[in-house]
């Protein structure tokens, strides 16, 4: 006489999860336990210089210096003076020009805009936050009317508390810090000046 169908079956569930659970996975149609994750990339130091392949934590990025030198960037710290320094010189680099009337004279206006934007992007691309970009001019900042008005500097904002036509650095300061006391995560913003 046999035993029964059903416990020859569960005999036979139960005999497979025990060889799985001690070790023996050499039955036909077994998985083996996948491998333990990778550790995750370290956490540098905000400013530390590393070499150009260094593999960074998530909220982090290695920005190239012109000099050749790689520095991390943490998305939730401010950046290292020398990164807020060559972003700076990028923006400035952008406008060749900033007398804003010689500019849409000579058809170089859109051409400048699209320059920032490169710039703009490449910043948010490298350093891995939301960035401001403050950009000043000499013109008239708003429709001259009548008269004859003396040219004066003048900035524009993308990337935030846009604005166009701001008479003063101070009220440009101003906006962008009432902006990001509102802003959620203002740590993660940069501003570059373009001046």
């Amino acid at each position: 006489m046999g035993l029964p169908s059903r416990f020859t079956a569960g005999a036979a569930t139960l005999l497979t999860v025990v060889l799985l659970l001690s070790g023996c996975s050499d039955l036909p149609g077994t998985v083996e336990a996948p491998a333990a994750s990778a550790e995750a990339p370290e956490m540098f130091e905000t400013g530390q210089v590393v070499d150009a392949g260094t593999d960074v934590a998530k909220d982090q990025r290695v920005y190239p210096l012109p000099d050749g030198t790689h520095i991390v960037v943490t998305k939730t710290e401010p950046l290292p003076d020398a990164v807020q320094a060559d972003l700076n010189a990028k923006a400035t680099s952008a406008v060749p020009m900033r007398d804003a009337p010689k500019l849409g004279n000579a058809g170089e206006f859109e051409a400048t805009w699209a320059a920032l934007g490169g710039v703009q992007a490449d910043a948010i691309r490298s350093t891995g936050k939301r960035v401001i970009l403050v950009v000043q001019f000499i013109g008239w900042p708003l429709e001259p009317g009548e008269g004859d008005w003396d040219k004066i500097p003048f900035w524009n904002v993308m990337g935030g508390p846009n604005g166009n036509g701001i008479i003063t650095r101070g009220e440009v300061v101003q906006r962008i810090d009432a902006f990001l006391a509102e802003a959620d995560a203002p740590e993660t913003y940069a501003v570059i000046w373009s001046e």
